[in-house]
């Protein structure tokens, strides 16, 4: 049995704010936007906070992160790194040491959520880690390509990673994850302000207050791994 997990909200739990958010912060703290991109950041944030609006968020974040340098990207996988509680990666161990195959399909960026992952030492755990991805050349980012949008989770999974709706558990946080949830033999929803739990009560999700809940789920549900 496969596990597609999203990253920010689950793994990495610091909501509202995902890893993208972090990196446009720490780059603005550090003075590395002009006035013109404080704007096209604030606008950005308009565009993220409306529903299945990511990918006009992604077009402001590619504009904002060319040409910076990337080591800043260093820097912010500190944070996230930091930001993964050790009692996830426990989890996580457990998971794979009981035999799920386990990948990250996430709208967040590849190569923060791989370092972070690595520094945490729990990228051992996932056969795949896939997400929209920085490109950087001579020590400076040159672009941003966008593979994965909430809308083509689904055919990532089915597509680049083989996998069938009828062997999987999506366990997912926020908007990006409804078509995947949707697609899943087994959608968890993870919401610690039940928000999600009312907003989407008509579909036949299970509803979570944390992470750490899962295990115990998983094994109720008699899945065959």
């Amino acid at each position: 049995m496969n596990i597609v997990w999203d990253f920010d909200g689950i793994i990495f739990p610091l909501v509202p704010y995902s890893s993208d958010h972090i990196l446009i912060d720490y780059m603005f703290q550090k003075d590395f936007f002009s006035f013109t991109e404080k704007m096209l950041m604030r606008l950005a944030y308009s565009f993220e906070k409306k529903d299945m609006a990511s990918l006009r968020f992604k077009k402001c974040l590619r504009t904002l992160v060319c040409k910076k340098p990337y080591a800043v990207l260093d820097y912010v996988l500190e944070i996230i790194s930091a930001g993964i509680p050790d009692e996830n990666v426990r989890l996580l161990s457990g998971l794979h040491d009981a035999g799920y195959k386990m990948h990250i399909i996430s709208t967040g960026t590849e190569n923060i959520i791989k370092n972070a992952l690595v520094s945490k030492g729990a990228d051992q755990y996932f056969k795949t880690v896939s997400g929209n991805r920085i490109v950087a050349e001579i020590g400076r980012i040159i672009g941003y390509d966008c593979l994965i949008t909430a809308e083509s989770k689904v055919d990532f999974a089915e597509r680049q990673l083989g996998l069938r709706s009828q062997d999987t558990i999506a366990v997912g946080f926020g908007y990006s994850d409804i078509p995947i949830l949707d697609w899943a033999r087994y959608p968890v929803l993870i919401d610690p302000s039940k928000a999600g739990w009312e907003k989407f009560g008509d579909r036949n999700y299970i509803f979570l207050e944390s992470v750490d809940m899962l295990p115990r789920i998983l094994k109720s549900l008699i899945v065959q791994v």
